[in-house]
């Protein structure tokens, strides 16, 4: 997606020496990130299929240029239910990422 940090992240929680912060910024400059609340990202935090699902849908757009998803990113946990709250592990977060970054 080629996303380039330009200023800060505007998080109190992400300091400019972290190895993420660069991505953070950039994430959060493109629109992509929020954060948990006014100032606060909690990078430490798991991220819930709902968050990574936003997260997915506002990278879409930006890649493709403000063109809608006609469905979530996201399937339901082993073809059922969708289940917002569950945490997200880190192999369906890269299967998920990678499956944006490729189509």
């Amino acid at each position: 997606m080629n996303l380039k940090a330009v200023g800060n992240s505007g998080f109190s929680d992400v300091l400019g020496d972290e190895w993420y912060a660069g991505a953070v910024t950039a994430a959060a400059e493109a629109g992509i990130i929020n954060g948990r609340s006014e100032g606060v990202l909690d990078p430490r935090s798991q991220v819930t299929r709902q968050e990574m699902d936003v997260m997915l849908k506002r990278a879409y757009v930006f890649k493709n240029g403000n063109k809608e998803l006609a469905a979530g990113p996201l399937n339901g946990e082993d073809g059922e239910e969708f289940e917002p709250e569950s945490l997200m592990t880190r192999a369906e977060a890269a299967k998920a990422i990678y499956s944006l970054l490729n189509n």
